[in-house]
């Protein structure tokens, strides 16, 4: 018989940033402490370290110290230097910028600007010269955001729902086709998995 899996919500970088700006000044036992307030044991140790990395060599936060443990080691000390505000930084290994993302943040945007919009006028208002998203792109997007409640969609056009509006991080497909919203932390939407056992 199959059984519907649970997804459970893990820690990513918009959590781990905003712990960040709300530690200003911490280790990274103490970033893993603040997640698991809220994540409990949903909190991966070698992605915070990584984007730990990814945010020194971008210049976000530097290494500002030590601090000593009560078993004498040190554990390394950061600061954050460049608060950029509520969106994290997407970032490649290098700590340069990274385009993932950046197309959602765009079209998310231009939604809520238009209002009423069909598929090939939201591409035209979300294409800048850092972002140009693909009509299949944006009517995907627009599909899934649907099936989450963001949008209606009435003979061809999409009604952005304005009431619906949770902030300014636009609402993130996972690779099994859900809905994250970033500001309410939850799963807006869960195309069921199921599997044999």
């Amino acid at each position: 018989m199959p059984r519907v899996l649970e997804l459970q919500q893990k820690a990513g970088y918009e959590s781990f940033w905003a712990a960040i700006r709300a530690l200003k000044v911490f280790t990274r036992q103490d970033l893993l402490c603040e997640l698991g307030k809220e994540f409990g044991d949903n909190v991966n140790a070698d992605t915070v370290k990584s984007y730990l990395q990814r945010l020194r060599r971008g210049g976000f936060i530097e290494l500002s110290g030590y601090v000593k443990t009560p078993r004498c080691t040190r554990l390394r000390q950061y600061t954050l230097i460049n608060d950029i505000g509520v969106s994290a930084p997407r970032l490649r290994a290098d700590g340069s910028a990274s385009k993932n993302g950046a197309v959602h943040e765009v079209l998310w945007r231009s939604m809520k600007v238009l209002g009423n919009f069909e598929v090939r006028e939201l591409q035209i208002a979300a294409t800048t010269e850092f972002t140009a998203p693909s009509a299949d792109e944006t009517r995907d997007y627009c599909n899934h955001l649907c099936r989450a409640g963001y949008l209606k969609r009435n003979d061809g056009r999409f009604q952005f729902i304005r009431s619906r509006y949770t902030g300014p991080r636009p609402p993130v497909i996972t690779r099994v086709a859900t809905v994250y919203d970033a500001n309410l932390r939850k799963l807006m939407h869960v195309n069921p998995l199921e599997v044999e056992v």
